[in-house]
């Protein structure tokens, strides 16, 4: 039995040997004589396995599958999956099964449930909360439209939970939606101590949000100003992590942060915009968290920031701060030359806290400075310019791989140069994705064009974020350059203009392996159209 156990080439082939039910998806209509029969076998195989190869199998295999194969078999087994009746997870399965697990396991395992994930479209199956799920904690709601999403009736139900997560497959929101969020969820009856939102942007009325004893947020608002709303509600918050879309000006900015009064529990602050701020505000606003632990930025400012500054009227203040990770873009308003800029990050406590600099492209006289390693996913408007970065230390190379960049986008006036992608290559080491914003008409330097040996094996997906038409020579060098993409991002004008060239037998094999192709803004008859990419799926997106 173990040569044949050990002779499967994954513990999910060893599974299938012990229980051949397992192979395929169960059929409920068959699942009661087909359990019983093999039930018979269990009892002389179960005492020749130890419990730690099953262990080591469950490892392979999702809670569901390990529920069903074996939940109810005999009261070995039961014990060896408890922990897996405790969190559920019903998203993205077939509607067949989903059937089955509803109808015939949860009602069974209720008792066990404490975090349960589902689909939207599938909330009415899974509810009422506190009948079925007496000792329910968390909660999980994937694939949320913004418009009609069925949960919107249960609103008053999520109240009962300790954590709620909701995922979104949209990023703007009605003020309607706004409306029903924060009256239920933002009030002093609601028991939620952690509420985690995805994927959607929020504008708070402040006649409808109360102070509630949320500890744990994570949320993106449409502007400073609404998070100035928030976070006069929130007195118990201990962890915030805020994106913004937009600023929107307002003359109360700094009478609003006044009357934040403290955050004497704010532990972890992690906060992102793309679009500048009210730098001055925010600082005001930290300064009243005497407690801060963590402090993650990572903005675009409106006012000029140096290491003098930050050190002096921020971490000064902040004494029991131990991490602190920041990528600044700001406006070079005093015209200071890059290099006595960093010198402004030498003293003795920012010689122990590492930086880099350069400058960026997408406005005038602007510089982008952040601690090393890098320590976010994305890296934006990136130019050839940081090939000449100035740095507080000497040797930047020991921070490359641990820097946790994946996605870089790059933006620039002139043609991108051979040095960058080296550069990229050698310093950003886990990217993956690239994006091109608004380029020259002569995207690719010369030195690039010519250099044909060079390749950039990590990257998996460009993105072309711009309407007008790439010359095909420089379309066809950063394809063979990038020989390992799978995804591919553009505008359908583009996608169109690349119908009439010839590809030949050198690029077509590239377009052959692509497996995904987002068209923006695309009508109909594109998407159909696989011609260039046979083997892809296509797909509408916007840029």
């Amino acid at each position: 039995m173990w040569t044949g156990l050990w002779a499967q080439s994954t513990p999910y082939g060893a599974l299938v040997t012990l229980y051949p039910w397992f192979k395929q998806p169960p059929d409920w209509k068959k699942l009661t004589s087909t359990r019983e029969n093999d039930i018979a076998q269990i009892s002389t195989l179960e005492s020749t396995l130890p419990d730690e190869l099953y262990e080591f199998i469950f490892l392979y295999l999702k809670s569901i599958d390990i529920i069903y194969s074996f939940f109810n078999l005999n009261s070995r087994f039961d014990r060896l999956i408890s922990p897996f009746l405790c969190a559920i997870d019903l998203s993205a399965i077939d509607e067949h099964i989903l059937d089955g697990y509803c109808q015939r396991i949860l009602p069974k395992i209720r008792h066990h449930v404490k975090t349960i994930k589902f689909d939207d479209k599938n909330i009415y199956r899974i509810l009422p909360l506190s009948t079925a799920y007496p000792n329910l904690c968390s909660l999980s709601i994937t694939e949320i439209p913004q418009v009609n999403g069925k949960y919107l009736p249960y609103l008053e139900s999520f109240k009962e939970v300790c954590s709620l997560k909701m995922y979104f497959d949209n990023e703007p929101c009605e003020q309607k939606l706004s409306n029903e969020i924060f009256s239920n969820l933002f009030q002093p009856n609601c028991q939620l101590q952690t509420l985690m939102i995805h994927d959607i942007y929020f504008t708070i009325h402040a006649g409808n949000i109360r102070s509630c004893s949320i500890k744990t947020l994570k949320i993106m608002l449409r502007s400073q100003f609404d998070l100035n709303v928030l976070l006069k509600n929130l007195p118990s918050i201990e962890f915030l992590d805020v994106q913004l879309r937009r600023v929107i000006r307002q003359q109360n900015h700094q009478q609003t942060y006044d009357n934040i009064v403290s955050l004497p529990k704010l532990k972890d602050f992690m906060f992102f915009s793309v679009f500048p701020i009210d730098y001055n505000s925010l600082e005001r606003l930290l300064s009243r968290c005497p407690n801060l632990e963590y402090l993650s930025l990572n903005l675009d400012s409106s006012q000029f920031i140096d290491g003098y500054s930050l050190e002096a009227k921020l971490l000064s203040k902040l004494r029991k701060l131990t991490k602190f990770h920041f990528c600044l873009r700001i406006p070079n308003v005093t015209m200071i030359n890059i290099s006595d800029y960093i010198e402004t990050y030498k003293s003795s406590y920012w010689l122990n806290h590492p930086v880099l600099c350069f400058k960026i492209a997408y406005r005038s006289s602007h510089y982008c400075i952040f601690s090393l390693p890098y320590p976010f996913s994305y890296l934006i408007f990136t130019s050839n310019d940081i090939v000449n970065y100035r740095s507080n230390i000497s040797n930047i190379s020991m921070y490359n791989r641990q820097s946790r960049v994946k996605e870089i986008s790059l933006y620039d006036t002139v043609p991108f140069t051979l040095e960058l992608f080296k550069f990229i290559e050698e310093t950003f080491v886990k990217t993956t994705v690239l994006q091109l914003y608004s380029l020259p008409v002569n995207i690719l330097n010369d030195d690039l064009m010519n250099d044909t040996a060079f390749i950039l094996e990590n990257i998996l997906s460009l993105m072309f974020q711009m309407e007008k038409m790439v010359d095909f020579k420089y379309l066809k060098r950063l394809l063979l350059m990038m020989p390992n993409i799978v995804e591919l991002y553009m505008h359908w004008n583009l996608l169109v203009d690349l119908k009439t060239e010839d590809f030949g037998q050198q690029l077509q094999p590239l377009l052959n392996r692509i497996k995904k192709v987002y068209i923006a803004d695309s009508p109909v008859e594109i998407l159909e159209d696989k011609s260039l990419f046979p083997n892809a799926k296509i797909m509408r997106n916007k840029l």
